[in-house]
């Protein structure tokens, strides 16, 4: 038989308090109960004051409300009054306040006395109550099996990773998260991945962890790590495995978990295709004409027939060039993309644009641009805008009007 966990955790508050009884007749009672009371440095712990008042004290205030000084905590919502009993005469009224505790460091920690006051709406009698101090005997972390990859963290933790997309172009990005779930000090838990040199020739950029906190019974929280990665070099990319070791405080032992390596395949840009110039044949007159005129004519068609094949042939060529350059800009002016979207198309369109320059600094950082090249300065400021809108929080649109200026200027007499 399953027993619900809000049946499991009220017969504990009962058989933390005692009971519901209260001991007379007076305006309100208060006391307090932290379960386990043995706990782990960074282990949840629940503590729960009990207030009790006579239906006539509608009044409950805190004159000092209880604080943690030595713990994290956490507000839960507690139990609203939920029992009625008679006692002298008298009705009474039961809620419970609850938090969520996470010690802070091993030893004999205390939570301070508290103290609230109840006054009569009917009398204007009024009555002051001690919520007395409680004292939490916390033990520390053992050193025996302890492994070399664990950071602090009390479990057991959950983790999930995600890498997408797993095929990228050369020069596009693709996003690793990775999500921590459980009851203990994740606020503790350490980004994965602190050498850059794991990801190869690649620009790692790093989003600011997030924590979330959901309340209920107890506390559950998430932790999210989220990295952006450019590789500069064409192949396969392996993100490596995570590993996260806890402390299990319910077993007394250590344990992890560890994610699987995953696999992107990063595709070189496709080069232009191969000129394939056409050749141009004169044809003889076939009119008759003064002695010597055909060889002329003959050699005017030549000449303008080879000239007309030149420019078209030209045009061909520059329109072959720069069909990546207006393929990206194609793709950045539709209005579906997001403002991230826009700047990654803006970002090829771009790059293809720096190749017709130097092809060497296609894939090259913005950095690379302007100490190599003074004529991409202006190249490389645009492309820091447009990795502050891919991989930052800015809430701007992008400028995509000075992007397309900037990638004119680098195309001109191209």
């Amino acid at each position: 038989m399953v027993i619900p966990r809000g049946l499991v955790l009220a017969l504990l508050s009962l058989a933390a308090f005692g009971g519901p009884a209260v001991a007379d007749a007076s305006l309100c009672h208060a006391e307090a109960a932290i379960e386990p009371a043995r706990p782990y440095v960074g282990q949840q712990l629940r503590y729960v004051a009990r207030l009790t008042r006579r239906a006539d004290a509608e009044k409950v205030e805190w004159l000092r409300a209880p604080v943690f000084p030595d713990f994290r905590s956490e507000w839960l919502p507690g139990r609203p009054e939920h029992r009625r009993e008679r006692h002298s005469e008298a009705d009474f009224y039961t809620r419970e306040e609850h938090r969520s505790v996470f010690p802070l460091r091993a030893g004999v920690l205390e939570i301070p006395p508290a103290r609230l006051r109840c006054t009569s709406a009917a009398t204007g009698e009024s009555e002051e109550v001690a919520l007395e101090a409680l004292q939490v005997d916390v033990r520390p972390i053992p050193t025996e099996g302890r492994p070399p990859e664990w950071g602090g963290l009390v479990g057991p933790v959950q983790v999930k990773a995600t890498v997408e997309p797993r095929r990228i172009a050369l020069g596009q990005s693709f996003r690793i998260s990775l999500q921590l779930r459980g009851a203990g000090n994740l606020w503790d838990a350490a980004p994965p991945f602190s050498d850059d040199a794991e990801f190869g020739a690649s620009e790692v950029f790093r989003q600011p962890p997030a924590l979330r906190i959901d309340t209920g019974e107890g506390v559950y929280l998430q932790r999210f790590f989220r990295f952006d990665v450019v590789p500069r070099e064409p192949g396969s990319l392996v993100v490596p495995p995570v590993t996260v070791a806890f402390f299990d405080p319910h077993r007394g032992e250590f344990a992890q978990v560890r994610t699987a390596a995953v696999e992107v395949q990063v595709e070189a840009l496709a080069a232009p295709p191969a000129a394939n110039p056409a050749s141009a044949v004169a044809r003889p007159p076939t009119t008759a004409a003064r002695p010597g005129s055909g060889l002329w004519w003959a050699a005017g068609g030549v000449l303008a027939a080879a000239g007309g094949v030149g420019v078209s042939e030209l045009l061909r060529r520059r329109r072959r060039r720069r069909e990546p350059v207006e393929a990206a800009l194609r793709e950045a002016a539709d209005p579906e993309h997001s403002n991230r979207e826009r700047a990654r198309h803006l970002e090829r369109a771009l790059r293809a644009a720096v190749a017709r320059r130097n092809p060497a600094l296609a894939e090259a950082s913005a950095d690379e641009w302007s100490s190599r090249s003074p004529e991409l300065a202006e190249a490389a400021r645009a492309l820091r805008e447009l990795e502050r809108h891919r991989f930052g929080h800015s809430q701007e649109p992008v400028d995509a009007a000075a992007t397309r200026r900037t990638i004119t200027q680098l195309l001109r007499g191209d």
